[in-house]
């Protein structure tokens, strides 16, 4: 398996869907985010893990705003299976300050941060990281939760499209803030028990301090990825963002811990 049979299984799992109402008409799938290249010299090689891309990654206004090409529009560049500028497009989205949908991707920033880590380009951290999508690398409207049950026509492509995709790219961290129902996707064997790497039992709403009801638990375990890959797997509850309830000196530590577990 390598990268273009990835990529064309989004193609064609893109096709298969493209016509659907709740499918965004003017895009493209996205198999990741980030540049690919410095992810690859990384000396920690780290992905993060969502559900599926956002809608707001193709404006209405402007759908070419965040995968700009001068000479192809998407529907070019999956019908003639484009392989070599699709990638380029991927790579080159977090290169502008002005254009990355910023305000998710922020939820992880501090964890990546402690990691010397970024998704960024324009950074002083040395380890690059890329994002993917668990679910499908199909962009819907409205979103993911609202489109059941048709969400299980795009899952059966889209769990196989990400495993192959994790086996390429063999991460060192993958870094998991979903629903749980979600991890149930995830068929990479377990080779380790679940250790938990740090525990938050206090809340902070504005100045007041007050006990969690449930003690926020981040969670770590080893996972057999390919014959020569074993990935490390941290998962911690999400909320309307990922780790959306903890604080960002939390997300901090946290990410200092994994980078001890890494080296």
């Amino acid at each position: 398996m390598n990268l273009s049979n990835v990529y064309k299984q989004c193609f064609q799992s893109f096709r298969k869907f493209q016509t659907e109402d709740y499918i965004i008409q003017e895009s493209m799938p996205i198999a990741y985010f980030g540049n690919l290249y410095i992810y690859k010299k990384s000396k920690q090689r780290i992905i993060t893990v969502g559900l599926n891309p956002s809608d707001k990654e193709f404006p209405i206004e402007n759908p070419y705003l965040r995968f700009s090409s001068d000479r192809y529009s998407y529907r070019q560049i999956i019908e003639n299976n484009n392989y070599q500028l699709y990638e380029s497009l991927l790579c080159q989205y977090y290169k502008y300050e002005s254009i990355p949908y910023m305000k998710w991707f922020n939820s992880f920033q501090k964890i990546l941060e402690g990691m010397n880590a970024s998704y960024r380009e324009d950074c002083k951290f040395p380890n690059r990281v890329l994002h993917t999508d668990i679910c499908s690398p199909i962009a819907s409207n409205p979103t993911w939760s609202k489109i059941k049950p048709k969400q299980n026509h795009l899952l059966e492509d889209g769990r196989k499209i990400w495993h192959s995709l994790v086996r390429v790219l063999q991460p060192d961290l993958i870094l998991i803030s979903i629903a749980k129902e979600h991890l149930k996707s995830i068929n990479f064997k377990q080779i380790s028990s679940c250790q938990v790497i740090h525990e938050i039992k206090n809340k902070k709403n504005k100045d007041k301090v007050r006990p969690r009801k449930k003690i926020y638990e981040v969670k770590l375990a080893n996972f057999q990825i390919s014959d020569n890959c074993i990935t490390q797997i941290c998962f911690g509850e999400a909320a309307q963002t990922p780790f959306g309830s903890i604080t960002n000196n939390d997300k901090l530590i946290i990410g200092q811990k994994l980078l001890q577990q890494l080296t």
